[in-house]
């Protein structure tokens, strides 16, 4: 039923009618590989953060270890992390970015 062929869609796109994309591992394998190996060690890159409403699917995170350890070298590190509320983590990291004055120098313009 419409259960289970959401969570499928996310990762199996092409056998639900969405040809052409990507599913969610290969989505963030692909993010990993478009930086160098020097900045995704420095960004952590074994840390995934699953964040949002739809973090809250049952089994979402086990399933997408599984996928990423299937896609990734197995000598990588991997852990998957989600905060108690991950439909608010967004809004809290942007609200703790804002707190850095030299992030809000260089992104926002002041009319004086």
């Amino acid at each position: 039923g419409e259960r289970v062929a959401l969570p499928e869609a996310l990762f199996s796109p092409g056998d639900h009618g969405l040809s052409h994309q990507a599913g969610l591992a290969e989505l963030v394998r692909q993010a990993i590989f478009a930086v160098s190996e020097d900045e995704a060690l420095r960004m952590r890159f074994g840390q995934v953060v699953i964040c949002g409403a739809l973090a809250r699917l049952p089994g979402l995170r086990e399933r997408l270890f599984r996928e990423l350890r299937g896609v990734l070298p197995a000598h990588w590190p991997l852990r998957i992390l989600q905060e108690e509320e991950p439909e608010l983590s967004i809004w809290r990291g942007a609200a703790e970015l804002v707190k850095d004055p030299e992030f809000r120098a260089k992104s926002f313009l002041s009319r004086k």
